[in-house]
């Protein structure tokens, strides 16, 4: 990317509207990610890992001896098993 794009896309970044609250940052970051789908040959599956939401996603054909773990960044803060989902979908079909 030439600088002059970075440049734009930092100052549009920075033009939205930034919660001093992490929590409603959360929320706001996850109603963003509403406009982006899950690839359609992927199945998701609702689980619990000790006690934690998280989602079991394959696709027709995949290894059943083989899995991709998926631990995103965020520091616990931004970042959601919602607002994440259609690029760890993404990531499995390239996998």
């Amino acid at each position: 990317m030439a600088d002059a794009e970075i440049l734009a896309l930092r100052a549009k970044l920075a033009s939205r509207p930034r919660s001093d609250d992490y929590r409603q940052r959360r929320r706001d970051f996850d109603a963003r990610s509403l406009g982006y789908r899950v690839a359609a040959d992927v199945a998701v599956e609702p689980v619990t890992a000790n006690g934690v939401r998280a989602e079991w996603n394959s696709t027709p054909g995949d290894s059943s001896d083989r899995a991709l773990l998926y631990v995103h960044g965020g520091g616990y803060v931004i970042g959601s098993l919602d607002s994440l989902r259609d690029g760890a979908s993404h990531l499995l079909r390239m996998t």
